[in-house]
């Protein structure tokens, strides 16, 4: 496209008179060198389609991406890592953990307060199915379901905004000498007891620290939630309550009243003050974390985005000078044509047609190149197919109209010639 715009642009500013005279007429003149120009704009418009097709398909699959169900409220939410050394007993880490959830629960502007294991760094899934569902016969481990296995505490699931669909949730009652109970999303109940009411249901699972033995009975089901990437499908969750399962979750979530920066600090020293050694991540809102996931494609989408508005632009500049360099090399056809009766509207559809089926050609070409070319970033899309019929649709109307902007200034310049000034040309 670059090297198309060069000799576009020396046309464009060479004075239409000279090249009537005839300085350039047998070089620029000639069939080949037309058919040339021609290609060049044809190609284009082309690579314009391809490049603007693939910038709407991004642009449509990032808005998708925005609107996204994550299936909790990200709005108003504070997260921030808890670790504590390796040297802590895990009876200080718990009382710490627990002292924590209560003074945060306290401070002013703070509406609720959890804690999950693993709030974003799911890792490797593996195979973590259920090893025994009660009254059934065991699946083998090939069939088992990918799981996510997390360990909660506090007030969780109130604290993300997440949805309680039936049952209950945790409470103070079920602690490490009670039986074991746990909370499952509404993909694996859909996934194990699709046709009857979980709650109540039993299971043993196999669970990521190994410690597969006793029956969990189904307390509740919440809705599902989105944490394992925004553009992947939720995975079955199973939650665990904190005071059973033999470890302390170490992302705390807060959900506020208001602007959760405002609270940030005091919740860092909060934290802080309690435990010196704690190792503490930065204190980050839900809705940064979820924009920073969302960066790498804003850039990708906005790169193509320029680069089609360029191709855009040579496109439409390209075919602006062919057609006045057009219109200046065939002044005496024109005179012509109007002297033996056409009318200046004849003479703008004549201009325009011609320039309008150079564009309809370059898109008709780039519209199959954009086909093929599209499934190359069908990983990269979501929600949208890569041979989306609306994108490609709106970018060859869109191209066509700019290309008959591109044709109207020569069409114009073409019917105002004078017939009589224009048959004495040489």
């Amino acid at each position: 496209m670059v090297f198309g715009l060069v000799p576009a642009w020396r046309i464009s500013q060479s004075d239409p008179q000279e090249w009537l005279k005839g300085a350039f007429r047998s070089a620029s003149g000639s069939l080949a060198l037309r058919r040339i120009r021609n290609a060049l704009v044809v190609l284009e418009f082309a690579l314009a389609i391809v490049l603007l097709t693939g910038a709407g398909l991004l642009v449509r699959s990032f808005l998708a991406l925005e609107e996204v169900d994550l299936g909790f409220q990200p709005e108003r939410l504070l997260t921030m890592r808890v670790t504590m050394p390796a040297d802590v007993s895990q009876a200080r880490t718990i009382a710490l953990h627990e002292e924590t959830l209560e003074r945060a629960a306290a401070l002013p502007g703070v509406k609720a307060v959890g804690a999950i294991s693993d709030l974003f760094e799911l890792g490797d899934l593996g195979n973590l199915g259920l090893r025994a569902i009660e009254g059934r016969e065991p699946e083998p481990p090939d069939k088992w379901t990918p799981l996510i296995w997390q360990t909660v505490s506090g007030d969780y699931l109130y604290a993300m905004g997440a949805l309680l669909l039936r049952g209950r949730v945790f409470s103070q009652q079920d602690t490490a000498d009670s039986p074991l109970v746990g909370l499952i999303d509404e993909n694996m109940a859909r996934r194990y007891w699709s046709s009857e009411d979980p709650i109540g249901k039993r299971f043993k699972g196999q669970d990521p620290r190994g410690r597969n033995d006793g029956w969990i009975t189904v307390i509740g089901v919440v809705g599902n939630m989105r944490r394992n990437g925004l553009q992947r499908d939720p995975v079955p969750h199973i939650f665990e309550w904190y005071k059973q399962s033999g470890s302390t979750p170490r992302d705390l979530v807060v959900r506020t009243t208001g602007d959760p920066r405002i609270v940030a600090a005091t919740l860092r020293s909060l934290v802080r003050s309690l435990d010196p050694v704690t190792i503490l991540s930065p204190v980050t809102t839900m809705s940064d974390q979820l924009s920073e996931q969302l960066s790498p494609r804003r850039f990708q989408t906005s790169l193509l985005g320029l680069f089609s508005l360029i191709a855009l632009i040579l496109a439409t500049v390209g075919l602006f000078a062919l057609m006045h360099y057009t219109v200046a090399q065939r002044t005496q056809e024109i005179g012509i044509r109007m002297a033996l009766g056409a009318r200046r509207s004849d003479i703008m559809r004549f201009v325009i047609r011609e320039g309008a089926l150079l564009a309809l050609a370059g898109v008709s070409i780039g519209i199959f190149a954009a086909l093929a070319l599209t499934r190359l970033i069908s990983s990269l899309l979501f929600g949208v197919g890569a041979s989306d019929p609306a994108t490609f649709v709106g970018v060859a109307a869109l191209l066509m109209v700019f290309a008959l902007v591109g044709c109207y200034v020569p069409a114009r310049r073409a019917m105002r010639v004078d017939p009589m000034v224009a048959l004495r040309y040489e």
